[in-house]
């Protein structure tokens, strides 16, 4: 920029144009890194004390796999639309999930706490259901469930060794219940629609 002492004011603009040349493929191989450092980012832990295993004796021999292939009233539980290919059934089973976890706690200097031991009490998870139809809506099909939660319900001791020493030690004593009912409608023989609701019900008593 430059000024006269008596004449008009002018001003000269420069600009600088910056490029930048990546070799073919360097953005691909960057894909990796990123994703890593994507993955490594800190997150929130939460802790709870409920471990879930696959209701019924039929989903828990496949693994759970059974919310595509659900043709009895544990359809209720994992896909409501499988009412539909359930018929008429009275379903009567129950589970027994034998657990227990051993925790060794290590602190920043690398020193090793003594193991501490969580339980289960060994009670067996029931459920008894019913799939029925009515001849007035031949394409209609509803289902009732009563369970107690497949849940493996974990007893640690409260010595300082233990890992939920600020939370949950025990829930002895309690009673829960589920109550479930649904029903799946079928327009068309490849089409299968459905609904269900829960209720949880009971005694929860839980020592921290």
């Amino acid at each position: 920029m430059s000024v006269g002492a008596e004449g008009p004011v002018s001003v000269t603009t420069m600009r600088t144009r910056l490029r930048l040349t990546l070799p073919l493929g360097t953005g691909w191989r960057a894909l990796p890194l990123a994703a890593a450092l994507a993955a490594s980012a800190p997150s929130i832990a939460s802790g709870g004390g409920f471990y879930h295993a696959p209701r019924g004796t039929g989903p828990l021999a496949r693994a759970g796999a059974f919310v595509a292939g659900a043709d009895d009233p544990h359809a209720l539980w994992y896909n409501p639309a499988g009412l539909s290919d359930a018929g008429q059934q009275v379903l009567v089973d129950a589970t027994l999930t034998l657990f227990s976890v051993d925790f060794t706690r290590i602190d920043s200097g690398g020193n090793r706490s003594p193991t501490a031991t969580g339980t289960h009490n060994g009670l067996p998870s029931p459920t008894l259901a019913a799939s029925f139809g009515f001849d007035a809506v031949p394409d209609v099909m509803f289902g009732v469930m009563v369970a107690a939660p497949n849940a493996v319900l974990l007893d640690w001791d409260d010595s300082p060794e233990s890992p939920p020493r600020y939370g949950l030690i025990t829930l002895d004593e309690s009673l829960l219940a589920v109550a479930a009912a649904g029903v799946a409608w079928r327009p068309t023989p490849r089409l299968s629609i459905g609904v269900g609701g829960f209720l949880l019900f009971g005694q929860f008593n839980a020592r921290l």
